[in-house]
């Protein structure tokens, strides 16, 4: 007996918890919710709709952006097929869309400008090229490729002082080799990040010779032949090199 008296009273604390929690509970219900409970509703209210929101403009904005990029890659099918035409309509209407990124805005105009080009709209091609070559960013690519639309714009409107600066800049920021045959041999010579270095000095020997300036003519082909020797562009800067 003395033993059962030491066991604690099991069902005394069931019930003291019991009671403990029926008046946190009483005073929940009655004190703190009536006081803060629409509060605290519009609060967890606000964070799921500032949830469901943000989903659904993250799937909306992917998916405007595979619609956009769906229409770049149809553009890009009519250029491919010779429809240049079709391919000119759907690049202006992609442009004049809204929720073009910057780089489907530098993709899109480089492409249109080099159309507008080929068709003789030199002012339209330089307004498209300046465009992508203000959204390019850090492709590379992109914007050197707008870059030499622009001079090459120059040059079609014979504009050779500025197609010289543009030509030159252009040279200089994407022209990494040197020429070196030694750093060549021992693979330690700079590469270019772009292909169109040639063609760009090439364009740029034309355009001193059309200015008149020989020796910078000469300099730069000279130039071209030593360190792109194998390219289709320094053949013909020999051929012009043979007829000074």
């Amino acid at each position: 007996m003395a033993d059962h008296q030491n066991i604690p009273n099991q069902s005394s604390g069931h019930n003291s918890i019991h009671n403990e929690l029926e008046a946190r509970f009483h005073f929940l219900r009655q004190e703190f919710l009536p006081k803060h409970g629409i509060k605290i509703v519009a609060v967890l209210l606000v964070v799921v709709l500032a949830i469901f929101a943000g989903v659904q403009y993250q799937a909306k904005s992917k998916a405007t952006s595979l619609l956009l990029n769906e229409d770049l890659g149809r553009a890009f099918n009519f250029i491919y097929d010779g429809k240049t035409d079709s391919a000119n309509v759907a690049l202006e209407t992609l442009l004049a869309k809204s929720g073009l990124n910057n780089l489907q805005q530098a993709k899109a105009a480089l492409l249109l400008g080099n159309l507008q080009l080929q068709k003789g709209q030199f002012d339209a091609a330089g307004v498209s090229f300046a465009r992508s070559q203000s959204t390019a960013g850090s492709a590379v690519l992109i914007k050197s490729g707008a870059e030499h639309g622009l001079a090459t714009v120059s040059i079609e409107k014979k504009d050779y002082t500025k197609a010289a600066e543009q030509l030159e800049s252009f040279v200089k920021t994407y022209g990494k080799r040197t020429g070196d045959l030694e750093d060549r041999f021992a693979k330690t010579e700079p590469g270019d990040e772009i292909t169109t270095v040639p063609d760009a000095m090439w364009k740029l020997t034309l355009v001193y010779a059309e200015l008149q300036k020989n020796d910078q003519a000469k300099a730069t082909a000279e130039k071209l032949v030593k360190i792109y020797g194998a390219s289709r562009q320094a053949a013909m800067a020999k051929k012009f090199l043979g007829t000074l």
